[in-house]
């Protein structure tokens, strides 16, 4: 499983050829779901090559949930590198929470949400609203 997805991370970084990332998406992100630890991690390497909505939001729902820092703010770079890559497809949802972990907190967790925050380029409003809060 992990060669499997270190073969799919390294096609996503080559631009994918014949291979379209969005084939995955879905079995990449049951995947994010199901697996743990440093095949989790790969996962999420993946899934921030793949150029959809669905694709970062996934990303973002697991990296907004609670768990290990060290996962967590893996998943926050990892979501954060999509977001560079294609641009916000956060729901309001996610960035409101991403906003709550940067500004209550401090650590890896809180500088990995700023990161991903700042990758969304969310323009002028947003960064008022958390200026705000």
């Amino acid at each position: 499983a992990m060669a499997a997805a270190s073969a799919l991370a390294r096609t996503g970084e080559s631009g994918g050829g014949v291979f379209r990332m969005q084939d995955a998406e879905r079995d990449l992100s049951d995947a994010l779901r199901e697996q743990s630890g440093d095949l989790r991690m790969v996962v999420a390497e993946v899934l921030a090559w793949v150029p959809t909505e669905a694709a970062q939001r996934a990303l973002l729902n697991k990296a907004l949930e609670p768990a290990d820092p060290d996962e967590q703010a893996g998943l926050l770079r990892a979501a954060a590198a999509s977001a560079r890559r294609f641009g916000d497809k956060a729901d309001p949802g996610q960035v409101e929470r991403l906003r709550e972990i940067m500004t209550g907190g401090a650590g890896q967790v809180s500088d990995a949400a700023a990161s991903c925050y700042g990758a969304l380029n969310l323009g002028p409003r947003e960064t008022i609203r958390m200026i705000v809060q």
